[in-house]
C-alpha cells in the first residue's frame, strides 16, 4: 500500500455518528485509546502499513502480553506485559482507523473479530495461570477451605467462556434478526467498560498480588453480562417473531383478497 496524507480531521469526517455516540458513554477508549489510535492511524497511513497489519500486531501484542503475564518471572516481563496488552488496546482501535480511510474489506473485518475473540479466550485464562503461581488473599482463603489451588485457572477459563458465549448470542441474533438491535445499550456500555479498564485492574492486580481477585471479579462480572444479553435477545426474539408472524398473516389475507 502507498502512502497516504491525511489530517487528523479526516478520521473524524469517516467516523460513523453512530459510533461515536457509543463511545463517548466509554472513558478510556474515547478519550485515551482513540487519540492514541488516531497518532498511529496517522502513521501508519503515511508509512503505507495496512488495516490488516495492525490487526495482526494487536494479535500478537496480546499473546505475547497474556503468555509474559502467566509465565513472567520478573518485575520487567511484567512490565512488558501490561504494556503490550495496553498496546492491542491501542492497536485495536488503530486498525479501525486506517481502514475507514482506506476503505474496509470484508476480510479486515473478518480478522478484527477473530483478534478480539482471540483475546478473550486466551488473556483471562493466562491471568488464572498467574494467579496460581503467585496466590493473593482469595486462593489462600480457598486453599485453607478445601478448594483447590487450580480454582483461579478455571475461573480464568469460565471468564473466557461466558465472554464469547455474549459475543457468540449477540451474533446469533443478528444473523436471524438483521437491522435490529442486537445488544441492549446498557449492557454494551457495561460489558464494553469492562474490557476497557482491563489495564487498569491487572495494574492493580499485578501491584497487590490480586491476580485471582482479577479473574474472580471478570468470571463473575462475564456471568451476569451473559444473563443479561440471554434476557434481552430472547424476549427480543420473541418480540420480533410474533411481529413477523402478524406481518405474514396480513400479507396472506391481502394476497388472498386480491385474489377474490
Amino acid at each position: 500500500m502507498k502512502g497516504i496524507r491525511v489530517k487528523f480531521s479526516d478520521f473524524d469526517k469517516v467516523y460513523p455518528e453512530e459510533k461515536k455516540q457509543k463511545l463517548r458513554s466509554l472513558i478510556l477508549s474515547w478519550y485515551v485509546h482513540r487519540t492514541i489510535g488516531k497518532l498511529l492511524a496517522w502513521i501508519s497511513l503515511r508509512a503505507g502499513i495496512p488495516a490488516n497489519a495492525l490487526t495482526v500486531c494487536s494479535i500478537i501484542a496480546v499473546t505475547a502480553a497474556s503468555v509474559l503475564l502467566a509465565v513472567g518471572s520478573t518485575v520487567a516481563t511484567l512490565i512488558i506485559g501490561l504494556f503490550l496488552l495496553w498496546m492491542w488496546a491501542i492497536l485495536d482501535g488503530a486498525d479501525g482507523h486506517v481502514a475507514r480511510i482506506t476503505g474496509p474489506t470484508v476480510f479486515g473485518e473478518f480478522l478484527d473479530r477473530l483478534g478480539a475473540d482471540f483475546k478473550r479466550a486466551l488473556f483471562y485464562p493466562c491471568v488464572g495461570i498467574r494467579a496460581i503461581s503467585s496466590p493473593g488473599w482469595l486462593s489462600e482463603t480457598l486453599i485453607e477451605r478445601g478448594v483447590p489451588s487450580y480454582a483461579p485457572l478455571f475461573l480464568g477459563c469460565a471468564a473466557s467462556v461466558f465472554s464469547l458465549w455474549t459475543v457468540c448470542v449477540a451474533f446469533k441474533f443478528r444473523s436471524a434478526f438483521t437491522n435490529h438491535l442486537t445488544i441492549k445499550k446498557e449492557i454494551f456500555v457495561i460489558a464494553t467498560n469492562l474490557i476497557e479498564f482491563e489495564i487498569v485492574f491487572i495494574i492493580v492486580a499485578a501491584i497487590f498480588r490480586g491476580w485471582d481477585m482479577f479473574v474472580a471479579f471478570y468470571a463473575v462480572s462475564y456471568f451476569a453480562i451473559l444473563i443479561a444479553a440471554f434476557n434481552f435477545h430472547i424476549r427480543a426474539a420473541i418480540t420480533l417473531s410474533e411481529a413477523q408472524s402478524e406481518n405474514g398473516k396480513t400479507s396472506s389475507v391481502s394476497k388472498h383478497e386480491k385474489g377474490e
